[in-house]
């Protein structure tokens, strides 16, 4: 129906005092009782500094791993090369070991 806007701050005697000298009354701040804040930040900063020094520590192993990886991936490149000078040496010698064979079995028989 009809709502009626009160203001019961009026009937308080501080809110009188404060209301005549025009002035807010300031109160000295105790640092013991700031202290739940101050946990708070530092807790609330700790975690994320926690998870930066992380992933900049899994950047640098990933920056290293892939350095060596790509070290490991020439040197299979130039033992592959060798393997395949060493296959065509061993394809050579049958070679040549057959054709030994058959002329000595040549020299043989005649």
């Amino acid at each position: 129906m009809y709502s009626l806007d009160i203001n019961f701050l009026k009937y308080h005697e501080d809110y009188q005092k404060q209301s005549l000298s025009g002035k807010k009354i300031n109160q000295p701040v105790n640092v013991e009782d700031l202290m739940p804040v101050f946990l708070g930040v530092g807790v609330g900063s700790i975690f994320p500094a926690l998870v930066y020094a992380g992933l900049v520590f899994i950047d640098v192993q990933t920056k290293q791993i892939t350095e060596e990886i790509t070290q490991l991936e020439q040197e299979s490149k130039t033992f592959d090369v060798k393997i395949s000078s060493i296959d065509k040496f061993k394809a050579d010698t049958k070679i040549i070991q057959s054709q030994t064979n058959a002329f000595r079995t040549y020299a043989l028989t005649e």
